[in-house]
């Protein structure tokens, strides 16, 4: 298993967070290419994230699902948007983005 190398610090401007409903959705979430972040949700039943361009499509229940603990991303060369939704019919769901930098 490989280990990680660097410290990661968050950024000045890099943070956000927001709430989607019940079955919701949060439409296309600008993170920039080649970008680190960290995300979770509120949520235990988690969100369904998707990763794609300006036009990414709403993930469905069987995509990669983030959850309360919080999980890092590297956006790389291909990505630069991120979109939520929230499968659960029954509670709302606050997530929360902190922007990374490598120290």
């Amino acid at each position: 298993m490989a280990t990680i190398s660097a410290v990661w610090v968050p950024t000045e401007n890099g943070s956000s967070s927001s709430l989607v409903g019940p079955g919701g959705d949060s439409g296309a979430i600008r993170i920039g290419k080649r970008q680190l972040f960290r995300i979770w949700t509120d949520n235990p039943s988690g969100l369904s994230i998707n990763f794609g361009d300006a036009t990414v499509s709403a993930p469905t229940s069987s995509s990669y699902s983030i959850g309360t603990v919080p999980q890092d991303f590297d956006m790389g060369d291909l990505y630069s948007y991120l979109r939520l939704v929230n499968n659960s019919s029954i509670s709302s769901a606050n997530y929360y983005i902190l922007g990374l930098s490598k120290f």
